[in-house]
Formats: structure tokens, sequence, C-alpha cells
């Protein structure tokens, strides 16, 4: 994800553009690869309440509800409450970018947010993502993949938000 990680969607997206400009400088990207979102809005007692299912090439306006988890934690917050769910499961895929990944967002005891997005992008294992404030305007990214256990990356990530909230 941008910013080290701006979400698996805009990655995936984006991915293309990125390796033919790492690949010997500016290319206009006249192609863009095919990206899937799944997303099911889970209640508390594990019931589906809202589904949203996206599949683009180059995303238009009917794939906003998608993309909104790709960017602005507010933007995906404020969703989530919309329907009354406590949690969400989202699938992203890009067969040409080699991603497969699922990224959940759960509300933890405290109110903040935690992200964990779990998969495999170009053959290099995933295990990321971001804790964040109850109303979305602090976030810290963390980066397990390779690690046996994301806790203390999980810990120290809210520990900097609470840093920055404090002020």
């Amino acid at each position: 994800m941008i910013k080290r990680t701006i979400s698996l969607t805009a990655a995936a997206a984006l991915g293309l553009g990125a390796t033919a400009a790492a690949a010997g400088g500016p290319v206009p990207v006249t192609q863009f690869p095919l990206v899937t979102s799944d997303i099911s809005f889970v209640d508390s007692g594990g019931a589906v309440v809202k589904h949203l299912a996206c599949e683009w090439t180059e995303p238009g306006p009917e794939d906003r509800s998608c993309i909104a988890f790709a960017g602005d934690p507010e933007s995906w917050i404020a969703e989530i409450r919309a329907t009354g769910a406590d949690r969400v499961v989202q699938r992203v895929t890009s067969p040409e970018n080699g991603l497969d990944a699922v990224t959940r967002y759960t509300r933890r005891a405290d109110g903040t947010w935690l992200t964990r997005t779990r998969g495999v992008a170009r053959g290099r294992e995933l295990d990321n993502g971001s804790v964040v404030a109850a109303d979305g305007s602090v976030r810290s990214l963390w980066d397990a993949a390779g690690s046996r256990s994301a806790s203390k990356e999980i810990r120290a990530a809210s520990a900097r938000v609470k840093r920055k909230l404090r002020g």
C-alpha cells in the first residue's frame, strides 16, 4: 500500500503503473490490471448485514463503495457504522499483480480499529495493517511479514496512536 500501504485495492489498481515506471521511467498506462474486491459487513452475532462486490480494470463511479476502503479511514469507519456492522472482511484479488489478500477491519475494546491484511502480492507474503483512532483521525501502520507473531508490532502501533492523540 502507498505510504507503505494505502490499501490492497489501491495498490492493485495502481500496480501496473508502478511497475512500468520502475522499469525505466514514466510510461503512460493504457491497460489496467483486473481487480476484484469482495466486502462483507458482519455484525456482532456473525451475520452478514451488507455485502459489496466490485470488479474493474479501470475504476468507475460504481466502484467507489469498494474503493472507499482503499484510503481514508474516516470513510470506511463511517460506512461500517452506517451498516451497524461490528467488523468487515474484504478480499482483494488481482491475478496480473499476483495479489490475493484478505483484510479484516475490527473494532477493538478501547474503541480503536485494527486492520490486518494477510495474503500474497507478487510472491511476497503480506501480514500488515494499521491501528486507527476511533474517529479515523490518526493511523499508525505496522508490518509483521516474516514474523512469527504480529502482537509486538500491533502493540507498538497502538502506542503510537495513543501518543499522537495525547498530543
